[in-house]
């Protein structure tokens, strides 16, 4: 596969900032004890974002770990609430929250259940939310077993 130009790469981190500045906005209007921490790191986050150090692909990447980790913050929102949160951010022409959760579990679930093993805690919390019922993959039977194992394991 060929390696795309910086110039998508930058493009693709804007728009993935954009729609990490609109969700974390909504969950610093929704979530009480998210709202301060969001208010004080909103202005430095643009701000080193836009005239951060390294390549776009660095750049790219500390946004995905951003985004990643509101994904986690979004677990405690309601079904209203997200399906408020998609609106917002489809009538800016942004991806919705669902979207993107199924973008982030749909390829890390299955490689954690496949190697049979949690490296991280990131990883225990993202499979941990499936086995609480907030994660958004259906897993079969013996998928659900092997995940709540693993996070008994971990944990």
């Amino acid at each position: 596969m060929a390696r795309r130009s910086s110039s998508e790469v930058e493009s693709e981190a804007r728009e993935l900032l954009k729609f990490f500045l609109e969700v974390g906005d909504f969950l610093g209007d929704v979530e009480p004890s998210f709202t301060r921490s969001w208010r004080l790191s909103r202005d430095a986050i643009v701000s080193t974002q836009s005239a951060a150090p390294g390549t776009p692909y660095q750049r790219l990447a500390g946004v995905r770990e951003g985004v990643a980790d509101l994904l986690q913050v979004s677990a405690a929102l309601s079904s209203e609430q997200i399906r408020d949160l998609d609106v917002r951010l489809a009538e800016k022409h942004l991806p919705t929250l669902t979207d993107k959760r199924r973008e982030l579990w749909g390829r890390r679930i299955p490689a954690i259940l496949k190697r049979r093993r949690i490296r991280s805690d990131a990883e225990y919390h993202l499979l941990k939310e499936v086995v609480d019922g907030s994660g958004m993959p259906a897993l079969d039977d013996a998928g659900m077993n092997l995940a709540r194992r693993l996070v008994d394991e971990y944990g």
